[in-house]
């Protein structure tokens, strides 16, 4: 009788574990196509959806950095399954947030292809929050730091010839014409020929290269750019 109490008990203890967990047992995954084919109808779908009056990639923890900001320095640490489950980032907001971090130019070394996230759903709201973002990377540090130190070369001729007294679009014209002068369409398109190493490093990048070693050098010299795509000019 005495052990089947404790039979009882036990079993009892175990199901109000498993109910007070329920992330363990109700995490699920999903996925972000950004291969060249979806890139530009997922960052369409992103901007058109956009809501002016909040900025969704500034969620924070406390006093913590922003969402963006510890993605970012996760990704410098080649961290391939990054924990986020702090920030409660609305599974609707997942998609924002990874375009807006491969948009960063610094950031070519980031496999686009595919990023898997896990999810688990809140039992009391039923809003589903991303508690994971799982990443690759299809360079090795040693690639990275040859890369940008040939980035850092380009980038410092590109500032001597800068002119002090140009205005905006002077230093907008002069930009265009510096990678045109310095890269030209790719013939054999590979990954890096979307990034700025395509550009800056191979010198064979597309369109999406070509636009953000745009914003990359163009920064440098204090002017605000963003990179801009539309599926109807493909």
């Amino acid at each position: 009788m005495r052990e089947n109490k404790f039979l009882l008990s036990f079993i009892l203890f175990l199901l109000i574990l498993v109910c007070s967990i329920p992330s363990l047992a109700t995490e699920e995954f999903g996925t972000i196509d950004l291969s060249p084919s979806n890139y530009y109808k997922v960052r369409e779908e992103v901007y058109k959806a956009k809501d002016p009056s909040k900025d969704n990639i500034k969620f924070k923890v406390n006093s913590s950095l922003s969402i963006l900001d510890y993605l970012v320095q996760e990704a410098y640490k080649f961290n391939p399954d990054i924990d986020i489950s702090e920030y409660k980032i609305p599974v609707s907001e997942i998609q924002r947030i990874v375009i807006n971090l491969v948009d960063i130019p610094e950031l070519y070394f980031i496999n686009p292809e595919e990023f898997r996230y896990s999810w688990v759903q809140d039992s009391e709201t039923g809003q589903k929050y991303v508690t994971r973002l799982l990443m690759e990377y299809y360079m090795t540090q040693d690639e990275i730091n040859a890369a940008n130190a040939i980035i850092d070369s380009v980038a410092a001729d590109y500032l001597a010839g800068i002119k002090p007294e140009w205005n905006d679009l002077e230093k907008v014209i002069y930009t265009n014409n510096f990678l045109c002068r310095n890269c030209s369409y790719a013939d054999n398109i590979i990954m890096s020929s979307h990034t700025i190493y395509g550009a800056l490093v191979a010198k064979e990048p597309v369109c999406d290269g070509y636009s953000k070693a745009f914003k990359y050098l163009i920064n440098k010299v204090g002017v605000e750019s963003v990179v801009a795509t539309s599926l109807s000019m493909q």
